[in-house]
């Protein structure tokens, strides 16, 4: 053994030091200039009480698009020209529409936005980059009002701890929108005012941080959709994202099971720190809700490459 190493030259030494740095070049231009730019479609059908025979309502949901100089707007552009393709019935957006901090041109983007509205009803929650404590307290954005004026102009309903009911593909559905938690504007009672539970209507609520669960608990709904996560952003095989931000690490990303009900995270379109992703690929999150019992098992659940 010290025959072996005796015999390695500095010159070796150099060889293997640049051979490393040369692979952890590739896989940070990968995470950077390649996964981010090769958005997932994650169809998935979820039984539920409140839809009969042979009714379905599809639910597309985008999240965390981040718009900023590292996720550009005509980017996201073609994103949803790819979810529209899904054709679906409702649209619902769950915050982080920008990145704290970070230069957009907010007419533009309220132009990129309106595709969406053209195509389905849609409905927006705010995230903790759009405004709030948390941007107030990082010295960047004050307050969600711009986004949520840019959000209306575009023809999309911003349910800021509001709610709407509607009738769309035959069901009868009632969308809660939350404040964010982090921005300190999460205010579960005025979210919630005036509902009342009715035996034909299927309740789905919005709210950005996936952790607001253990509040949100204590009213009545189906479907919980959230965000935040981006699912880490980089997974480790075998270990996972070493960095996620929230406190319960077991809802990280996917559809999940709680008290009875339906939780979705979405590992969301664009994201932070220039962008990088690592076997965390952008999504495209689409939910048939379906006719059947109070969820027990998913159907479909194997994501499908878009």
């Amino acid at each position: 053994m010290l025959e072996v190493v005796k015999r390695l030259t500095r010159r070796d030494w150099m060889k293997g030091s640049a051979a490393g740095a040369a692979v952890a070049m590739a896989g940070i231009g990968y995470g950077l200039f390649v996964e981010p730019r090769w958005p997932e479609t994650v169809r998935l059908q979820i039984p539920t009480r409140w839809l009969k025979g042979n009714a379905r309502l599809r639910i597309l949901q985008l999240s965390d698009l981040h718009a900023s100089p590292s996720v550009p707007l005509d980017w996201l552009d073609e994103v949803f020209r790819m979810a529209m393709d899904e054709q679906p019935d409702v649209i619902c957006l769950t915050g982080d529409y920008v990145t704290s901090g970070s230069p957009v041109d907010l007419e533009s983007y309220q132009k990129v936005l309106e595709k969406l509205s053209e195509a389905a009803p849609t409905f927006a929650s705010m995230g903790n980059h759009d405004g709030g404590k948390w941007g107030r307290d990082t010295g960047r954005r004050e307050s969600s009002a711009a986004i949520r004026l840019m959000l209306g102009k575009a023809g999309i309903q911003v349910c800021h701890n509001a709610n709407v009911e509607m009738e769309v593909a035959g069901a009868r559905l009632q969308v809660v929108g939350l404040g964010d938690r982090w921005a300190k504007e999460f205010f579960i009672q005025d979210a919630f005012q005036g509902l009342t539970r009715n035996a034909d209507r299927l309740r789905v609520v919005m709210s950005h941080n996936p952790d607001t669960k253990d509040v949100l608990h204590y009213h009545s709904w189906e479907l919980l959709l959230c965000g935040h996560t981006h699912g880490g952003q980089v997974a480790i095989p075998g270990f996972g994202p070493p960095i996620v931000p929230v406190l319960d690490h077991e809802y990280v990303k996917g559809l999940h099971e709680y008290q009875g009900r339906r939780l979705y995270v979405t590992r969301g379109v664009g994201g932070v720190f220039g962008g990088l992703r690592i076997n965390c690929r952008p999504e495209i999150t689409v939910l048939d809700m379906v006719a059947g019992e109070s969820p027990v098992e998913l159907t479909d659940s194997k994501p499908r490459r878009a």
